[in-house]
């Protein structure tokens, strides 16, 4: 399966969707607006006990598009729904401050908690 979309040689923008070199579909673009990102602070603000995977009290990391190495698969998945909702401008209502939410690690024996800040800049 391909979609293409080719404003060079496709002027319309017209989606096309090919699949075994058969044209399957065709239906007309539209327009969409990317809406304004920010960049998000991941700071470790509490920890109990020592986590697997190395995360201390104070470790930050700045998001701006990259995943940054460093935060384990448990706590990024966590993490992840969280940044994308302050990423791209979200609040969550019941938080006091809109440009914050605490997230915790998964890891219930060893619990971690980040905070993620939106920072506008």
């Amino acid at each position: 399966m391909l979609c293409r979309v080719n404003p060079d040689t496709n002027p319309t923008k017209t989606l096309t969707l090919v699949i075994s070199n058969r044209i399957i579909l065709q239906t007309p673009c539209r327009e969409v607006n990317i809406p304004q990102t920010y960049k998000i602070r991941i700071k470790v603000i509490s920890q109990k006990g020592t986590c697997q995977y190395g995360a201390q009290l104070g470790d930050e990391w700045v998001v701006d598009g990259l995943v940054p190495g460093g935060i384990c698969l448990g706590a990024r998945s966590n993490i992840y729904p969280n940044l994308r909702l302050l990423r791209y401008g979200g609040v969550m209502p019941q938080y006091p401050d809109p440009d914050v939410i605490n997230v915790i690690c998964p890891d219930i024996e060893i619990p971690v908690i980040f905070e993620l800040k939106r920072l506008k800049e």
